[in-house]
């Protein structure tokens, strides 16, 4: 047998993964009080105060911003695991988490200085909140984006008008990071304005719509804007604003979704176990764990969360990998990821009804609550169809894009 070569020489790195240990202890230390919580804040169907207020006075306001401008300068995979140890403890809380902090990100990677100078401090000491105020009825994952709101020129800035649907945060949120196509244009490409609105200004309304059967908290109703002015000043995107949006990696977005839901799995995966360890049915004495067919369920549930976590772990090496504009390799990745976590939550939810059997749908256990969370998973945008269409372009060799701007 010949010489080996030193596994120093002949292995490379498949992935340099490391993340803000720091940052992870300082969430799962806030998530058991957030999980004590969390039924209340579903049957109530209200913002998770409580729960942001502990988020801000552990300074994680601005996750993902660089520490010079007072963030805590977070990378993807530190971010994304936060999000999932938030989404074991209270669904709400972090997908609306994610709307936030992907709000910031989007905001600092488009401000020019003077913008960020004069909300940034806003964010990270007094805690106040961004809301996503870009979807409206009618837009799609699967064809040209189009926007009914128009910036309609005038002096010393843009007068908008239009309604926006499914804005997280809502009426708690105190700056609106808003899209709408410029007046009188009509491809995205040529028309879409990108703006941060304090929401104090003139001319705005929340009309409080949101009752889903799940993500009951995040109190994503519809914001209104007639005829409100919009300052030069707070248009983003620098000289050539038009189209910016369309020029950045948006994946933060829909890798935040992939990472809550891995969550919301994870979190019913570990009320499952407690159950069938816990809990055994005379005469028999021993516990339900111990019957070949909920360990051989258990087995390929925890397999399957495994890889799921694993291919989440990738998608962000991935995308911090990238060039900041979402190329070819991070869309896949980000849209296997989301396709991969929200199909595996909805077979976790779906399987702790079934395991727990007739108890599950009562409410003093925690699985029917986990299963109207978990089961959405799949519908959020870009809904698991698109995902998998996406990735499949890229694998044919064939352009994929999450959003087609013409």
């Amino acid at each position: 047998m010949g010489p080996t070569t030193a596994a120093s020489e002949s292995y490379e790195t498949l992935m340099d993964l490391k993340y803000d240990k720091q940052i992870i202890d300082k969430i799962k230390a806030l998530t058991p009080q957030m999980e004590e919580m969390a039924a209340e804040i579903d049957r109530e169907g209200r913002f998770p105060t409580e729960n942001y207020k502990l988020l801000t006075d552990a300074g994680l306001n601005a996750l993902c911003i660089p520490e010079e401008w007072g963030g805590s300068g977070a990378n993807s995979l530190t971010y994304n695991m936060a999000l999932a140890e938030l989404g074991k403890a209270c669904a709400s809380t972090a997908l609306t988490w994610n709307m936030h902090q992907t709000c910031v990100s989007l905001f600092f990677d488009l401000a020019n200085d003077e913008q960020k100078k004069r909300v940034l401090p806003d964010i990270v000491e007094n805690g106040k909140l961004f809301s996503s105020v870009t979807a409206e009825r009618g837009m799609s994952f699967r064809h040209l984006v189009t926007l009914k709101s128009i910036f309609s020129p005038v002096e010393g800035g843009y007068r908008l008008s239009g309604r926006k649907i499914s804005a997280s945060i809502g009426e708690h949120a105190d700056y609106y990071f808003t899209t709408g196509f410029l007046e009188g244009k009509k491809t995205a490409a040529e028309a879409i304005m990108t703006a941060v609105l304090h929401k104090d200004y003139g001319g705005s309304s929340v009309q409080v719509v949101w009752d889903t059967m799940s993500m009951r908290g995040t109190a994503s109703d519809d914001i209104i804007f007639e005829d409100t002015f919009v300052p030069n000043e707070d248009i983003l995107g620098g000289e050539n604003f038009i189209g910016a949006l369309g020029k950045i990696d948006i994946t933060m977005f829909h890798l935040g979704f992939a990472a809550a839901y891995l969550g919301i799995a994870e979190g019913a995966y570990n009320h499952l176990v407690e159950y069938v360890k816990t809990t055994q049915y005379p005469p028999n004495p021993e516990p339900l764990s111990h019957n070949e067919m909920y360990q051989s369920n258990i087995g390929e549930l925890s397999s399957e969360l495994r890889a799921a976590r694993m291919l989440l772990y990738e998608a962000c090496h991935v995308k911090e990998q990238g060039d900041g504009m979402a190329n070819q390799n991070t869309v896949k990745t980000v849209m296997q990821s989301k396709y991969i976590s929200c199909e595996v939550c909805a077979k976790v939810v779906q399987h702790a009804m079934r395991l727990v059997g007739g108890r599950s749908i009562a409410r003093r256990y925690p699985f029917e609550r986990f299963y109207r969370e978990g089961i959405t998973g799949v519908v959020m945008p870009p809904a698991n169809s698109r995902c998998i269409e996406v990735a499949g372009c890229i694998e044919c060799g064939i352009t994929g894009m999450i959003l087609q701007y013409g």
